[in-house]
């Protein structure tokens, strides 16, 4: 039982790493879209001023 115990414990700690990196991925391309998105407005603003 004590076995099992360690076991669950290590894959506990296993799947959070897992879901960290998840999360870490996700929040990179979220934040790579929404620099995309900026990047878009900006570049129509800066022609006038050329």
């Amino acid at each position: 039982a004590l076995i099992q115990q360690k076991q669950a414990e290590g894959d506990a700690a296993f799947n959070t790493i897992i879901y960290e990196v998840e999360a870490a991925k996700q929040r990179a391309d979220r934040i790579s879209s929404i620099n995309s998105k900026l990047d878009v407005p900006t570049r129509k603003y800066d022609k006038p001023f050329e």
